[in-house]
């Protein structure tokens, strides 16, 4: 298991709405691709997680578990 994982950090842009507007898609797009809008709601999970540890009593540090397979 060790040797498939990936190390690489993964990237996330703050505003899902910027997000989806700069990749030009809208609700009907969404609806036709749940790929890009998980795509999309990881990335808002993502920024409302690291808005919430900021300020909690017990700092998180936030990681992604990724492998070769994906």
């Amino acid at each position: 298991m060790g040797k498939r994982l990936v190390k690489s950090p993964e990237l996330h842009l703050v505003d899902s709405g910027f997000a989806a507007y700069l990749c030009g898609v809208d609700e009907a797009g969404l609806a036709a691709d749940p790929n890009l809008a998980g795509h999309l709601l990881e990335s808002f999970v993502v920024s409302e997680t690291r808005r919430q540890s900021i300020w909690s009593k017990h700092p998180a540090e936030l990681y992604h578990y990724r492998s070769h397979g994906g």
